[in-house]
């Protein structure tokens, strides 16, 4: 299982086709993907053998499972709603995205 960071609980098109991509091989009886309780999600039946390319599968979509796990703040997430207007919605999407990139560079 690989848990995969979505900060601000916002995937695009191409970020959810590149999680499909990475559990395609499994099949229907072992590959899922799950929406966790924290907006992240975890990819499941992933081999160790094959987590190389979806790693790579991962970075090129821009999303990454570095700090996503342990005891580790998992999600980092903006208090505002989807009602919001949306330059509002981007500014919030701006910071919480800062965030997330600096709390990868540096763990708590």
């Amino acid at each position: 299982m690989m848990r995969v960071r979505v900060p601000n609980g916002d995937l695009t098109a191409e970020q959810l086709r590149a999680l499909g991509q990475t559990i395609a091989p499994y099949g229907d009886d072992v590959g899922c993907a799950d929406v966790t309780t924290r907006a992240g999600v975890q990819l499941r039946g992933i081999t160790l053998d094959d987590a190389g390319r979806v790693l790579d599968v991962l970075k090129a979509a821009g999303i990454t499972p570095i700090q996503s796990g342990m005891d580790n703040v998992r999600q980092v997430s903006s208090r505002r709603g989807w009602r919001e207007r949306e330059r509002e919605r981007e500014r919030e999407r701006e910071k919480v995205n800062l965030l997330d990139k600096k709390k990868k560079q540096r763990p708590l």
